[in-house]
């Protein structure tokens, strides 16, 4: 009875791997400690990607939640035609669940490196600097590449206060026009900082089916939904310099409207002193 235990025990590790299974997850507990039973998530521009992982680990093995959190974990997904594609993130968060005669279930968040800057909060000035060049101090420590296209004026003075790394540097993204995404490697990924469709890899043409069920062999698109909704026709941007006490610092922006509807404007005080260095400047070459 004892070497047949240990003849079972041997052949369970040749059983249960991922060589050749769709989903598979690498982690630092080593392969195929841990599998891969599931996954959900989303991507957006300009936001954090999410993934829950729904996972297996038999019950013999001690699964060490010190050795997870905080630490790399990657995806790879069998494709059609052997393709492969990767997720690539930090797990954030680890749980247990139930179990059954040979195995337990885990959970598992993953989610990129920008997301540890949710965590850190602190007060700071930056001054004479743009805003690429105080993103590129706040992302320190972060695998980014800019591939920013236009040109971006100093501020002569950039409060953080109380304010998390990440609040402060989507703030100053939204104010100029700057969006980020992630590219997918194997065993890493990349955040883009960009302000152009240029940066984008054309990503062809994806079929549309509403149904669903069965198998298929090609990607698919299952559900597409159009919304549209009210906005502003109109932006003024208005401020006071006390250097140009005569000079109407005020800049307006029209909206295209595919629905007119009416007159709404949106008037905001800058407050911000990069408006008094366009002004300047406009000022210099009228004189």
């Amino acid at each position: 009875m004892r070497a047949a235990g240990r003849k079972e025990e041997a052949n369970v590790d040749a059983i249960f791997t991922q060589e050749k299974r769709i989903l598979k997850i690498t982690t630092p507990l080593g392969a195929d400690v841990l599998l891969l039973a599931g996954l959900s998530g989303q991507e957006a521009i300009s936001s954090l990607f999410q993934f829950h992982l729904d996972l297996l680990a038999e019950n013999r093995r001690q699964i060490n939640f010190d050795e997870l959190l905080g630490k790399k974990a990657g995806i790879e997904i069998m494709m059609p035609e052997g393709k492969k594609r990767y997720f690539s993130g930090y797990l954030n968060s680890f749980s247990q669940g139930a179990r059954d005669q040979r195995f337990t279930r885990y959970r598992a968040e993953m989610v990129p490196g920008f997301w540890f800057l949710t965590r850190i909060a602190q007060s700071r000035i930056f001054q004479h600097i743009n805003v690429p060049d105080i993103l590129k101090q706040v992302l320190q420590g972060l695998d980014v590449a800019f591939e920013l296209k236009g040109t971006y004026q100093p501020r002569d003075y950039c409060v953080q206060y109380r304010e998390s790394d990440f609040n402060f540097a989507s703030r100053l993204m939204e104010e100029e026009g700057i969006y980020y995404f992630f590219k997918h490697t194997a065993d890493s990924h990349k955040m883009v900082v960009a302000d152009t469709p240029q940066s984008h890899v054309d990503l062809g043409k994806i079929l549309y089916e509403e149904l669903g069920g069965g198998t298929r062999t090609e990607e698919r698109m299952h559900r597409w939904e159009k919304i549209q909704d009210l906005r502003s026709g109109k932006y003024t941007l208005w401020d006071h310099c006390f250097e140009l006490p005569g000079k109407h610092l005020e800049a307006e922006k029209t909206v295209m409207d595919s629905v007119p509807v009416g007159t709404v404007t949106h008037k905001l005080n800058a407050g911000s002193a990069f408006r008094e260095i366009h002004a300047l400047g406009s000022l210099l070459r009228a004189s």
